[in-house]
Formats: C-alpha cells, sequence, structure tokens
C-alpha cells in the first residue's frame, strides 16, 4: 500500500462521518419537528382569536344597552300600574265582601 492510499481511504472515512453527521443532525430535526410544535401554537392562538371575534359580534353596544333601559323603565311603569289596579280592585273586592257578610 502506498501512503497515499491511505490518506485517500483517510478522505472517504471522513466523507463518511460528515455524511453520517448531517444525516443524524436532519433526522433529529425532523424528529423533532419545530414548525409543527410553533404551527400547533399558532393554531390554538388563531382558534381562539377566532372564539373571541365571534363572541364580539353578541356583545350589546351602548345603543342596545339604552334601549334595553328604555324598555325596562317602560315595563316597570306598567308594572306598577298594575299594582295600583290590582289595590283598588282589592279595595272593592273588600266592600263588595263585607257588604255581602254584614247583610242579613
Amino acid at each position: 500500500m502506498n501512503p497515499g492510499d491511505q490518506s485517500h481511504i483517510w478522505g472517504i472515512v471522513v466523507d463518511f462521518l460528515q455524511f453520517a453527521g448531517v444525516a443524524w443532525v436532519a433526522f433529529v430535526q425532523y424528529v423533532r419537528k419545530p414548525g409543527e410544535d410553533a404551527g400547533a401554537a399558532l393554531q390554538g392562538v388563531t382558534d381562539r382569536l377566532i372564539a373571541l371575534e365571534q363572541a364580539q359580534k353578541h356583545v350589546a353596544t351602548n345603543t342596545d344597552l339604552a334601549q334595553l333601559r328604555t324598555t325596562a323603565e317602560k315595563t316597570e311603569i306598567r308594572v306598577e300600574a298594575l299594582v295600583e289596579s290590582q289595590k283598588r280592585s282589592t279595595v272593592q273586592l273588600d266592600r263588595i265582601e263585607n257588604f255581602l257578610l254584614t247583610r242579613k
């Protein structure tokens, strides 16, 4: 064997080791899949943002709240009127009951 042949063999061995090292790094990166982890996290944030936007569409605005307040005030006024009417009816029924009970 010539001394030049040994250096050629060592060159092949070094090339093979470099290839094996690069292949190993590529395999580890493929198994780790950092892009998928980031993609999944980004997808989760996107899903939550979409859900928040959908919920925000159904939130009442100031105009809606003002209309609701007006409707509630009108309803309260009507209920108070009904209570007054009921009191008058109760008084009338009490008078009728007393008249019928005291009548002999």
